[in-house]
């Protein structure tokens, strides 16, 4: 029999503050702005405030922005105008770009996905083909890198022409939409089955090398902050190097930039470059391939110094490349081999045993210093010139072309006053050094 006598009931307990976990705490810490100390002494917060705000800024110009959707109701009901063959001659800055061709993720800001939306912009690609450049048949000379310019690469499609206006009016259109980091220079007709990759005879590029970098006698000082060690990404994979921020100690920058280079190891640089021409295997010039690789063999007919000159107080050697096509990263990382050799002042034979069957980490110069200077189609032209189809030169943008060259390089020369991205490259090669060869 269950007792029927009343419950004794707790007393009330107060409310007391439980204090929190330190994990939670610290937590909360970080979800809380962050106040920025009012203290002029305290230029190093300051300084990381205002690069986190420029890389936000950077960031916001690398995304992608879609054409208005509102606006494609208004064009299935556009003219519709024929397909043609259209080959394109384009220059572009591609500071702001993560490389020339269009990738499959959503909002990465290419030189491509660019072009196609002002072409669609324009009404030449038809609203059920746009998002896919395969329909519309697009092909490329050749790819460029995130950082890495163009002044003449060439890109084609099926795209729909106005027969009652001129290319070149067609052209000024496009580049009414376009930003004015990219510029076409003018539109070609093609052949049905042109492709721009097969079609070129041979790529030229023209990299822009500090001297600095070639220099064995300066001593960079710079720190590494202690939360990003070098280490490998993959530990069983020791080509896999993982680069982390390396702060270049300004004091050493005066003297790193009046720096120029003695006749003497000019022609040792001249005699570095000229071990590249001919054909050789470039393995380990590239990202994932072997010795035995047929595709990594290329031909490369000219490697050479054109001459030196001086850029807001920094002396640069244009380097001048010519080749039927190169792999992914070679040309920077035939530069990172010259700046290793020079630099460390280790052994020639570290380029020739590079381009045997070894295998031999090199490391991957800056894009910054690199641009693609013309695609040419010399071969082309000369069973296309019958059936006036040929890819020429413009003649009468040959004033356009070279403003714009000048204005790109004299960019590429004033950006390691702007990021020290080749003083920080040489900083991060002194920790990292090991990990490609015992110096």
């Amino acid at each position: 029999m269950e007792s029927t006598e009343p419950k004794a009931v707790d007393p009330p307990i107060e409310k007391q503050e439980i204090s929190k976990e330190p994990q939670e705490q610290q937590k909360e810490d970080q979800q809380k702005p962050q106040e920025i100390s009012a203290d002029p002494q305290d230029t190093t917060d300051s300084k990381k405030d205002k690069n986190k705000k420029e890389m936000y800024e950077r960031f916001e110009k690398t995304k992608y922005i879609p054409p208005d959707p509102e606006r494609e109701e208004e064009r299935k009901h556009q003219k519709k105008n024929p397909k043609r063959k259209t080959v394109m001659i384009v220059g572009y800055n591609g500071a702001d770009f993560c490389g020339s061709q269009k990738q499959s993720e959503d909002g990465i800001r290419t030189v491509e996905s660019d072009l196609e939306k002002a072409l669609f912009e324009a009404g030449m690609i038809d609203y059920r083909n746009y998002g896919d450049l395969k329909k519309i048949r697009w092909t490329r000379a050749t790819r460029t890198d995130k950082r890495v310019h163009a002044l003449q690469n060439c890109f084609s499609g099926k795209l729909l022409i106005d027969q009652d206006k001129e290319l070149k009016d067609l052209a000024e259109e496009v580049n009414a939409k376009l930003c004015p980091e990219i510029r076409i220079f003018g539109f070609l007709p093609g052949l049905g089955g042109f492709d721009a990759k097969h079609a070129a005879s041979f790529r030229e590029y023209e990299y822009y090398m500090p001297t600095f970098m070639l220099s064995s006698d300066i001593n960079i000082k710079y720190t590494v902050p202690e939360d990003q060690p070098i280490q490998d990404i993959d530990p069983d994979n020791p080509r896999c190097i993982k680069r982390v921020k390396v702060n270049v100690d300004s004091s050493c920058l005066e003297e790193m930039y009046e720096y120029r280079l003695p006749d003497a190891k000019k022609k040792i640089l001249e005699g570095l470059l000229s071990k590249f021409e001919g054909t050789h295997k470039y393995h380990n010039y590239t990202k994932q391939m072997k010795s035995k690789d047929k595709n990594s063999q290329r031909y490369i007919m000219q490697v050479k110094v054109l001459d030196y000159r001086v850029y807001d107080g920094i002396e640069f050697a244009r380097v001048f490349l010519q080749g039927q096509s190169f792999l992914y990263n070679q040309i920077r990382k035939m530069m990172g081999a010259v700046f290793m050799v020079m630099h460390y002042g280790i052994s020639e034979k570290f380029i020739e045993n590079s381009l045997k069957d070894n295998q031999i980490n090199v490391p991957t110069a800056p894009g910054e210093g690199l641009m693609l200077n013309r695609v040419a189609f010399d071969r082309y032209n000369k069973y296309q010139r019958e059936l006036k189809a040929p890819i020429l030169p413009f003649e009468h943008k040959k004033e356009e072309m070279e403003e714009f060259r000048v204005g790109l390089v004299k960019f590429i020369c004033s950006t390691e006053k702007n990021t020290n991205c080749f003083t920080k490259w040489l900083g991060w090669m002194h920790e990292a050094r090991s990990n490609f060869i015992s110096i």
